[in-house]
């Protein structure tokens, strides 16, 4: 009992009530390697001592003690967890420390800085896009895709021909937020294939990187993932 508590204190461990993952915190966010973690702590700290049935149950009775509902996780959506702080939206000049037990399970790969620009991506956008307004429009949504809420139901469509910087938009995008906050599905997979939106779990944005003017597809499963409604 006493190594499990310390387990848990000392990694800050918690079990997601719906799949049974075993997470710990490390650097400002809650990682999906906690069983890993405790194996390996309790095969280096205490080499020869337990055999595998008995770290197996260590694990199995430190999940039953942690047991925690993915919603509380990212629950507030007006803050940004980034690598080196917390950002509340509207108050960007205010920056809140890690803190295990603010929970988190996203991250953006980047340290925030409140007076960092973005011109040369700006440069490119005038290069790409002539209409202003749509500039705009389209700075907008890419802000509007780090909000975890969902208050408003929005697409994106980027309109041209051939190579033209719609790829640099979206790898841009991707690399802002994060490779494992997107997806590339298409809407032709979403709307036949019933079970392609397990894929955009924990999915910021879903990328499309062509779309088929030829294909009928069924459109309920396209309006469900632009509406607040739970998918999973």
């Amino acid at each position: 009992i006493a190594l499990r508590n310390w387990l848990i204190r000392e990694n800050h461990l918690l079990t997601l009530r719906d799949s049974e993952e075993l997470l710990y915190y490390k650097e400002g966010k809650y990682v999906y390697e906690g069983k890993k973690r405790v194996e390996k702590i309790i095969e280096k700290e205490y080499t020869g001592e337990y055999k595998t049935y008995e770290i197996n149950e260590h694990i199995n009775a430190i999940k039953r003690l942690t047991f925690i509902d993915r919603e509380e996780f990212d629950k507030n959506p007006d803050e940004l967890n980034f690598k080196n702080c917390i950002v509340n939206i509207w108050k960007p000049n205010d920056r809140i420390e890690h803190d295990h037990t603010r929970l988190f399970l996203t991250q953006i790969p980047h340290d925030y800085d409140p007076n960092a620009t973005a011109q040369e991506y700006l440069d490119l956008l005038d290069q790409i896009i002539v209409d202003k307004k749509s500039i705009d429009g389209l700075l907008e949504f890419q802000g509007y895709s780090l909000y975890k809420a969902r208050p408003f139901d929005l697409s994106l469509n980027l309109v041209g021909q051939g190579d033209n910087g719609k790829s640099a938009i979206t790898e841009i995008w991707e690399y802002v937020i994060g490779e494992d906050k997107t997806s590339y599905e298409s809407n032709m997979i979403l709307g036949n294939n019933r079970f392609a939106t397990a894929n955009l779990k924990d999915k910021w944005v879903n990328f499309e990187i062509e779309t088929s003017k030829n294909i009928k597809i069924d459109s309920s499963p396209y309006k469900k993932l632009n509406s607040v409604h739970r998918i999973r």
